[in-house]
């Protein structure tokens, strides 16, 4: 009721004022409204400048410097927290981080842009909510999206880290990591688990880098055979037809226990509990098939283009001095050379198929 209140208000609710802004508050010490500290002005510009040439966070991040408030670089995470909060649009919404706001409406705060430019930011987010909706995650590493984990099969996260030098400058670090035992051990997962699993993004690519220039031509065909075998596809070709013939059944199963759920609720509260049971069991097993099939679909259209990256691979080993270019420049090659990189123990490792993700119930 309080929250409801507040967003009734026009107030910001939960936690402290956003970043930017001071409170206003009246004679008795309530928030009555919030306006632009003044030292945030340049922030805010640069901000929608370089948001709008559709720069990645980490980019931005990088070149925003250090936080007003504490002095601490910015991250990726933070840039994208001030470029989609509706609050800097002059909004106060809830659930806005899943891309669907509710409860929106004006605030008692003015925006960090003007009606244009608030405008087009909007737009800008809703092309990116769009894209990692519906396309590839956009990721800064190097190897995100590429580099899947040597025990499980599936894709390792890209971890970003800083670490402040002695001459006040401040060195950005990749890493990748396999978050699997993790979530086991917090019930996230069920199923089997494996050692943690870790590499630094400098050793990959010296790995790689390696073992490009040591493959022959004539083995280039045969390794990327291997890197694109999909992760987690099966071998079976009518397997997802048959997962799909389990899946119908089961959802005609659910709606037949719905109907008998109708005609029991009231007569046989035992009855209506023991139908309750079996629908939650049906679904979960209607939840793990449905996921296993999005799986095998992302999968199947994970296959690369062959010719590409073989022609990318043979550029790779052609010119070592690739691996030397900036990241912006790299990265898509080595995503057009590689439709994946299995990695255990800090060694690549051959391809392993994708462990299934079940879900606690």
């Amino acid at each position: 009721m309080g929250k409801a209140g507040r967003r009734a208000k026009g107030l910001h609710y939960g936690g402290h004022v956003p970043h930017g802004y001071v409170a206003l508050k009246d004679g008795g010490g309530r928030t009555v409204g919030y306006a632009l500290d003044p030292q945030w002005r340049w922030f805010f510009d640069e901000l929608a400048i370089r948001f709008l040439r559709r720069e990645p966070y980490g980019r931005i991040a990088q070149s925003l410097g250090n936080s007003p408030r504490t002095g601490l670089p910015w991250s990726p995470a933070s840039i994208r927290f001030f470029c989609l909060n509706p609050f800097y649009r002059g909004l106060i919404a809830t659930h806005w981080q899943k891309g669907e706001p509710e409860d929106i409406g004006p605030g008692v705060q003015s925006a960090a842009w003007d009606d244009a430019t608030c405008a087009a930011m909007e737009r800008e987010a809703a092309r990116r909510r769009q894209n990692q909706k519906h396309g590839p995650r956009a990721a800064s590493g190097l190897f995100s999206g590429i580099v899947r984990c040597g025990y499980c099969g599936r894709l390792m996260a890209t971890n970003s880290s800083y670490k402040r030098l002695a001459d006040g400058t401040v060195k950005f670090y990749e890493s990748y990591m396999c978050f699997r035992p993790k979530h086991i051990r917090q019930g996230v997962w069920v199923g089997e688990t494996h050692p943690n699993n870790f590499i630094p993004q400098s050793k990959l690519l010296a790995l790689l880098q390696a073992a490009v220039a040591a493959v022959t031509p004539a083995d280039v065909d045969a390794w990327l055979a291997d890197l694109a075998l999909p992760a987690g596809a099966t071998v079976d070709p009518e397997r997802p037809a048959r997962l799909q013939a389990d899946a119908d059944a089961l959802s005609g199963k659910l709606a037949d226990l719905t109907l008998g759920l109708e005609g029991v609720r009231h007569a046989s509260p035992a009855a209506a509990e023991a139908i309750i049971a079996e629908m939650r069991r049906t679904g979960q097993r209607l939840d793990a098939l449905r996921e296993e099939l999005r799986t095998l679909a992302r999968a199947q259209a994970a296959v690369p283009d062959r010719l590409a990256a073989r022609a990318a691979m043979l550029r790779l080993r052609a010119d070592p001095a690739l691996f030397d270019r900036p990241a912006g420049e790299l990265r898509p090659l080595l995503q057009a050379a590689l439709p994946a990189v299995y990695v255990r123990d800090g060694a690549l490792v051959p391809p392993v198929a994708e462990w299934p993700y079940r879900n606690r119930a």
